[in-house]
C-alpha cells in the first residue's frame, strides 16, 4: 500500500511540476516532454504493479 501511495504521489508531484513550470513559463517544449514522459512512465509502472499484485 505504501508503495502505490508512492507512486500517486510521484504522479502528483511531476503533474504539479509540470503546471508550475508551464505557468511560468520557464522551459521549453523538450523539457515539457521530458515530464511528459516521466508522468506516463510513473502511471504505466504504478498500473502494472497493481495488475501484478492481483496475481499474487
Amino acid at each position: 500500500m505504501k508503495f502505490f501511495h508512492l507512486l500517486n504521489s510521484t504522479q502528483k508531484f511531476l503533474e504539479n511540476f509540470g503546471n508550475l513550470l508551464k505557468n511560468t513559463e520557464i522551459c521549453d517544449k523538450i523539457f515539457i516532454r521530458i515530464i511528459q514522459d516521466l508522468k506516463n512512465f510513473t502511471r504505466f509502472f504504478k498500473n502494472f504493479s497493481e495488475n501484478l499484485a492481483k496475481f499474487e
